[in-house]
C-alpha cells in the first residue's frame, strides 16, 4: 500500500461540496486532478449538470478539463485503476454517472451540458443573452490584437484638439508635455489597457483623489515602519532622533530623510551604511519600502496641479468614447469590454436584472481556475454572480490558484485579489483556505533547491495591497526520486536581445550534451 501524500488531509477536505474553499496548489501539486475531483463530486449532486460551472482563462485549459471529465465518466465504466489518488476519480466518475441514469442526463450523448469553459465565454454568454442591457448589441468578436485598438482611438482623441469643446483640456495636457503629441498618444494608450482600474474613479472629485492620496502615503509610511523595527534604535542614533517617526502625515518628511540616509540615488543601500549595519544588505524589503517613500506624491494638489488633473479626466472620458466607437466600427471588443458589459447585464444585488435572477437560479456551484490570474473587473463579476447567496444556502465557491505563479500582468491580473479573497472571501461568500504542498512532478532534489532558494527571492511578507507574495515551500511526493543535481546558468548584465540569444545559445547546448 503507497503512503498517501502529506497534504491528503487538505485534499479529502476540499471534496466537502457543502463549503467554499480557496486552494493554494503550487506547481506540480496535482492540482487540474483536484479541480476535476471536485467537478465530479458536485455532479454527483446535483439534479442538473448546468448548474455546476467551471471556469477556465484558456481554451485549452477548458478542452483539457471537458477531455478529463468525459474521458473519467467513460473509464468509469471498467475496472477501478491501482494508483490511489485515480482510484478518487474513478469512485466519483461512477456516482456521477448513476446520477446521469437517474436524472436521465445522457451526458455521453449530450457533453454540452457540461459546463465547462473559459471566463471570457461566460461573459460573452452573458452579453447575448442580454444584449440591451448590456449595451454591446450583437455579441463582438474578442480583438486578438487589441493594441491598434487603443492606439486608433489615442489618435482620434488627440485630433479632437482642433473642436472647440476639446480645445482647452487637450490644449492644457499638450503644454504641459512639451507639445509631444506622440508621448500624449502613447500615454492614452497606456490607460486604455487598463481602464478598468481606474475608469469607475473618474467621478471622485478632488477631495476623493486627495483622501486617496493620503491613503496611499500613509500605508507606505506604515509598511516601512514596520519593516525598519528591526534596526530602528540604531537608525535613530545615525540621525540623532530620541526614536523612528511614525506613520502620520507629518511624518513624511522625516521619512524622506531617513531614505536617503540609508540609499542612494540609484536606491541601493549606501556602501557606509552598510559597515555600520551590515545586517541592512538581506533586508530587502525594508530598501524596497524606503524607496517607495521616495516616489510618493504630495498629500494635497496644487491649484495649478489639479487644473492638469481635470484636463486628464476629462481627456480619458473622451478617449474611452473614441475607443467605444472603434469598437463598434469594427465589431470587436477587448476583454476588459465584455466583461464589463456582462457586469452592466447583471446589474445588482440591489437592482438584479431578470438575468442576474435567472442565474441565481440556475447556478448552484461555481468553480475558478488559475484564481491567481483574475484581474479586478473579472473579481468583480464573480462578487456579481454570487450576488444573491447566502451562508447554508447550499451555493459553494470553488476558487483555485498559486499567487506564485501569476503570469497575466498583461492582461491586468492582480494577485493581490487572490489575497483578499483568502481573507475576505468573494462578496458575500466566506472561504475556507486549503494549501496543496507535496510535488508531484520534481525530483526530491530540485524541491529541496528550489525550497532553500527561493525565500531570498520573494518577499517575507503578504500584502495585498501591492501583491507582494512570500515563497510557500513545498514537499516531493513520498516516493520522489533524488537524482537530479541542480546548476544555475546565470546571465547577468548586457542589453535585452543580447541575453536572450545568449540564453537561447546556452539553452541548446546543455539539451545537445544531455543528448
Amino acid at each position: 500500500m503507497s503512503t498517501p501524500p502529506a497534504d491528503q488531509a487538505q485534499r479529502d477536505r476540499a471534496l466537502d461540496v457543502t463549503r467554499s474553499f480557496i486552494v493554494r496548489a503550487g506547481a506540480g501539486s496535482g492540482k487540474t486532478e483536484l479541480l476535476i475531483q471536485r467537478y465530479l463530486a458536485l455532479l454527483a449532486h446535483v439534479c442538473r449538470p448546468e448548474s455546476v460551472v467551471a471556469v477556465t482563462f484558456t481554451r485549452k485549459a477548458a478542452a483539457e478539463m471537458r477531455h478529463r471529465v468525459l474521458e473519467a465518466l467513460e473509464l468509469a465504466a471498467a475496472q477501478a485503476p491501482q494508483e490511489p489518488h485515480r482510484q478518487r476519480t474513478w469512485a466519483l466518475a461512477r456516482a456521477v454517472r448513476r446520477r446521469d441514469e437517474q436524472q436521465k442526463w445522457q451526458l455521453a450523448d449530450n457533453p454540452h451540458r457540461l459546463e465547462i469553459r473559459t471566463l471570457d465565454s461566460l461573459c460573452a454568454g452573458l452579453v447575448c443573452r442580454m444584449p440591451w442591457l448590456s449595451r454591446l448589441g450583437a455579441p463582438p468578436q474578442i480583438a486578438e490584437d487589441p493594441e491598434r485598438l487603443y492606439r486608433a482611438a489615442a489618435r482620434a482623441t488627440v485630433e479632437m484638439v482642433e473642436q472647440e469643446a476639446w480645445a482647452r483640456p487637450l490644449g492644457l495636457l499638450l503644454l504641459h508635455l512639451d507639445n509631444d503629441v506622440a508621448a500624449l498618444q502613447e500615454l492614452l494608450v497606456g490607460m486604455l489597457r487598463r481602464r478598468d482600474q481606474w475608469l469607475r474613479h473618474l467621478g471622485a472629485g478632488r477631495e476623493g483623489l486627495e483622501q486617496t492620496l493620503v491613503g496611499v502615503i500613509r500605508d507606505a509610511l506604515h509598511r516601512a515602519r514596520e519593516r525598519i523595527q528591526p534596526f530602528a534604535h540604531e537608525v535613530a542614533e545615525l540621525l540623532h532622533w530620541p526614536e523612528i517617526p511614525g506613520w502620520r502625515l507629518d511624518d513624511l518628511p522625516a521619512w524622506t530623510d531617513i531614505a536617503d540616509l540609508l540609499l542612494t540615488k540609484a536606491g541601493t543601500w549606501r556602501k557606509a551604511i552598510l559597515d555600520k549595519l551590515p545586517r541592512l544588505e538581506a533586508h530587502q524589503e525594508l530598501r524596497v519600502a524606503l524607496e517607495e517613500i521616495r516616489l510618493l506624491p504630495p498629500p494635497r494638489f496644487e491649484d495649478q496641479q489639479w487644473a492638469v488633473v481635470e484636463a486628464v479626466v476629462q481627456v480619458l472620458k473622451l478617449a474611452v468614447a473614441q475607443l467605444k466607437v472603434e469598437f463598434r466600427a469594427r465589431r470587436q471588443a477587448d476583454y476588459i469590454e465584455v466583461v464589463e458589459a456582462a457586469l452592466r447585464a447583471l446589474g445588482s444585488s440591489e437592482e438584479p436584472t431578470d438575468l442576474l435572477l435567472a442565474l441565481d437560479a440556475r447556478i448552484e456551484h461555481l468553480l475558478v481556475d488559475e484564481f491567481q490570474d483574475t484581474s479586478l473587473t473579472q473579481f468583480r463579476l464573480l462578487q456579481g454572480l454570487t450576488a444573491g447567496w447566502t451562508p447554508g444556502d447550499g451555493r459553494t465557491l470553488f476558487l483555485v490558484g498559486d499567487p506564485m505563479q501569476s503570469i497575466y500582468r498583461f492582461r491586468e491580473a492582480e494577485v493581490g485579489l487572490f489575497l483578499k479573497a483568502e481573507r475576505d472571501g468573494v462578496g458575500t461568500v466566506r472561504l475556507e483556505p486549503l494549501r496543496l504542498t507535496v510535488n508531484f512532478r520534481s525530483d526530491r532534489s530540485l524541491v529541496d533547491w528550489v525550497n532553500r532558494t527561493f525565500p531570498e527571492v520573494l518577499t517575507k511578507a503578504e500584502d495585498i495591497a501591492t501583491g507582494a507574495v512570500p515563497f510557500s515551500a513545498s514537499e516531493p511526493r513520498p516516493d520522489a526520486p533524488a537524482g537530479v543535481r541542480v546548476r544555475v546558468h546565470p546571465f547577468l548584465g548586457g542589453q535585452g536581445k543580447q541575453v536572450k540569444e545568449a540564453e537561447a545559445k546556452r539553452v541548446v547546448e546543455i539539451v545537445r550534451q544531455v543528448q
